[in-house]
């Protein structure tokens, strides 16, 4: 008897996010060998090895008084607004958040080029006094004076858009003050926000006038 074995092998290696159909349409969730069965051009066995990753991103995230962070490592963090569904940070390095007003927040985290989206956080923002100065250089009312309950703290300023402007440790209205310049010293216009990190922390702004 002369007997011909008419089947056909092949190899495919590839990743995969969460979960991959095989080309049977068999669904496997996890990393491994597995072998997919599939009838070829003659009508016999195509038996193909299939070397798969699964890769998968994981976007939990906490809240520590008023900033956000995300509880596992990534590639990229997008924050956004869940009630306008908006990003709200375009830093996407920064795996910590701080809004500037209340409202329902998540983040998007991306790791190795999947993407997985975190339940939303209730941030409830209290909003001080508003404020305003101009740093004309004439003496009055030229510096960003807040209401401190002790010089041990962080202030943050951002633009409306949540770019960080300055940050300041241990502001004190005197020494470690903010004159209304950038990083570079350029003067600044307009309506900012600031971040009061204390032992409660708080959020007001200030319009810069000259």
């Amino acid at each position: 008897i002369d007997l011909t074995l008419l089947y056909t092998t092949s190899t495919i290696d590839t990743s995969a996010c969460d979960d991959y159909h095989s080309p049977s349409g068999k669904i496997w969730n996890a990393s491994g060998t597995y072998t997919d069965t599939l009838l070829n051009s003659i009508g016999c066995d195509s038996v193909i090895t299939v070397n798969l990753l699964i890769n998968g991103a994981d976007a939990s995230a906490s809240l520590n008084g008023l900033t956000l962070s995300a509880d596992n490592i990534g590639d990229a963090y997008f924050w956004q607004s869940c009630d306008s569904i908006v990003v709200v940070n375009q830093n996407n390095d920064d795996f910590e958040f701080t809004p500037i007003e209340s409202g329902h927040y998540q983040v998007i985290v991306s790791s190795f080029g999947c993407n997985d989206t975190s339940e939303c956080i209730y941030v409830d923002v209290p909003i001080e006094a508003v404020t305003s100065f101009s740093p004309n250089g004439d003496g009055i009312n030229d510096f960003l004076i807040l209401d401190l309950p002790s010089n041990e703290n962080t202030v943050i300023v951002y633009n409306r858009w949540g770019d960080e402007i300055r940050t300041f440790k241990n502001y004190d209205n005197l020494d470690v003050v903010w004159d209304g310049t950038d990083l570079f010293g350029n003067v600044m216009t307009g309506t900012y926000f600031y971040v009061i990190e204390d032992d409660v922390s708080s959020v007001g702004w200030v319009f810069i006038s000259h």
